[in-house]
């Protein structure tokens, strides 16, 4: 039996703490450090190479074959859910505690998270979101500037709203690399919502399907990513915060392990919201959307699936 063929990934992207390479069928794989977490495509060292190589190359499994001189951590890391945490959305009464869920979320999000989520920002971590990034560029007050935001916002709010009605192929279609960024905010809200709906049973995944079709396109970190959520193959960072979320809607002693305080619940989603310029806090406002539409879905049966365009 020939054994399987090599792969060449093309050096796509460079940034402090990891390296992106795209292969020719547009697979994604990176080189990370493990500050950002492991996860599916990701590869955590020691140290970036410098310069980084122009290109990798692995063998089957993902086994390493050049360049060489990486210092390769433990990557073990299991991306998707557990069973057991996965439970409490299969049970008789999973939206009455998706909605119990919603209500302990709500205010770890600040009021004007990407500026449509609405919450209650109770606690101080998260005064960075309301006041911005010293080093982050000041939003442009110019009238050009309020019209360009004011689309922007439109365009997210309209997206999400499709999504909330069930109309599958027009959110993703509003949302698809709208934004700024090497993963535009459109982009890691569907993600958020892909992972919303990737917790629940297989009434959801008609929707999953028709999202990701649609959400498509061609950005081959987008795309990555994208599929990822569809498969319900979570990163580190918004895996623990998915886990710790669910177990909230876990009766006391019906898993291992405590349930998680508030405090630990702020702390991870801090994290979260501190991958990239914008990229949690937009990842984080679709898996909140996506739970909450859940949570209020007609019937457990009923998807919205009527008004897709498969």
């Amino acid at each position: 039996m020939p054994s399987a063929p090599v792969q060449v990934y093309s050096l796509h992207s460079c940034f402090d703490s990891i390296l992106n390479y795209v292969a020719p069928n547009g697979d994604l794989h990176s080189l990370s450090l493990a500050v950002l977490g492991a996860g599916p495509g990701i590869t955590l060292v020691t140290q970036l190479p410098d310069p980084p190589p122009d290109q990798l190359i692995l063998g089957p499994g993902n086994k390493w074959i050049s360049p060489k001189s990486l210092t390769i951590l433990d990557s073990s890391f299991a991306p998707q859910l557990p069973d057991e945490i996965q439970g409490p959305i299969r049970s008789y009464a999973w939206q009455a505690a998706l909605k119990k869920l919603i209500e302990t979320l709500a205010p770890l999000f600040p009021d004007n998270m990407c500026g449509y989520l609405k919450g209650r920002a109770s606690s101080p971590a998260f005064a960075r979101l309301r006041r911005g990034r010293p080093s982050e560029p000041q939003i442009d007050t110019s009238r050009n500037g309020k019209t360009i935001s004011q689309a922007f916002t439109n365009q997210i709010r309209k997206g999400l709203s499709a999504l909330q009605s069930g109309h599958y192929h027009d959110g993703a279609r509003f949302l698809r690399g709208v934004g700024p960024g090497l993963t535009p905010t459109g982009d890691d809200i569907l993600c958020g919502f892909l992972y919303a709906l990737s917790t629940g049973d297989s009434i959801w995944d008609t929707a999953r399907d028709t999202i990701f079709t649609n959400a498509r396109s061609t950005n081959p970190i987008s795309n990555h990513f994208l599929d990822a959520a569809r498969k319900g193959l979570f990163f580190e960072h918004i895996k623990r915060f998915t886990e710790m979320s669910l177990r909230i809607m876990q009766a006391p002693g019906t898993i291992a392990g405590s349930r998680p305080s508030q405090c630990d619940l702020e702390r991870s989603c801090q994290r979260v919201l501190e991958h990239g310029a914008t990229s949690g806090a937009d990842t984080l406002t679709g898996l909140f959307h996506g739970w909450h539409h859940m949570a209020h879905s007609t019937a457990a049966g009923h998807v919205g699936l009527g008004s897709t365009h498969l």
